[in-house]
């Protein structure tokens, strides 16, 4: 299995389709090439507030069940995004994706057994 190492990257392997918008002074969409160069520290945040890059990112699978992210990370001198921080959230996304794969799995054991 690959490393997973950007919000860009779980959403795209996960099927989804996903926009991001800055929640800084304005509400402003960020493409998604954009924001994968800047996961990668490719390219700066664009709109920071305060050091920060404050962010949504709303996705939706195949059925169209729609979720939302609201996400502030510090950004360094240079305005780039700490991969360190992006692990970190994506580590906890990918452990309560499988606690509840787990929890799925054991509802439909119990209701076959």
């Amino acid at each position: 299995m690959e490393q997973i190492s950007t919000l860009t990257q779980i959403l795209t392997d996960s099927g989804c389709e996903f926009t991001i918008h800055d929640l800084g002074r304005r509400i402003e969409q960020i493409d998604n090439q954009d924001f994968a160069r800047i996961e990668r520290g490719q390219q700066a945040y664009p709109y920071p507030i305060q050091r920060q890059a404050q962010f949504a990112i709303s996705y939706w699978n195949e059925q169209k069940q729609p979720w939302i992210w609201f996400l502030k990370f510090d950004l360094d001198e240079r305005g780039l995004l700490s991969p360190t921080d992006i692990g970190n959230f994506i580590k906890f996304v990918v452990e309560a994706m499988l606690k509840a794969a787990k929890r799925t799995k054991r509802r439909g054991s119990a209701r076959t057994g």
